[in-house]
């Protein structure tokens, strides 16, 4: 996508495109198949370098930084979907915590 893009659209469109097109095919699949810490690394990792490559920048502390400012968190889009995947759950145990998980996505929303 930055190679069709290139340096002709703003900072703001090239971050809103990565969200909206590239994070979603990144993520595709983590409501599937289960996710864990090293797998999460990876993810993040990749966002990170997208963030240096668009921020011309070579610490990844200053992309970290960058990710945040702009909200594209991966740990947290994948928590989101993790529980919006219980709110739909048929288990009477989720069924039982409902109401606090729609209080949580709730929370991440306003983030």
């Amino acid at each position: 996508m930055f190679g069709k893009v290139g340096r002709c659209a703003s900072v703001e469109i090239i971050v809103e495109l990565l969200k909206t097109k590239c994070l979603l095919s990144l993520l595709y699949g983590t409501e599937t198949c289960p996710v864990n810490k090293s797998v999460l690394g990876s993810l993040e990792f990749v966002i990170n370098n997208a963030f240096g490559k668009i921020f011309p920048i070579k610490s990844y502390d200053i992309a970290k930084e960058c990710v945040r400012v702009f909200n594209c968190f991966v740990s947290e889009i994948v928590y989101k979907i993790f529980l919006s995947q219980l709110k739909y759950s048929e288990n009477m145990l989720f069924k039982l915590f409902l109401k606090n998980i729609q209080d949580e996505l709730l929370l991440i929303r306003c983030y």
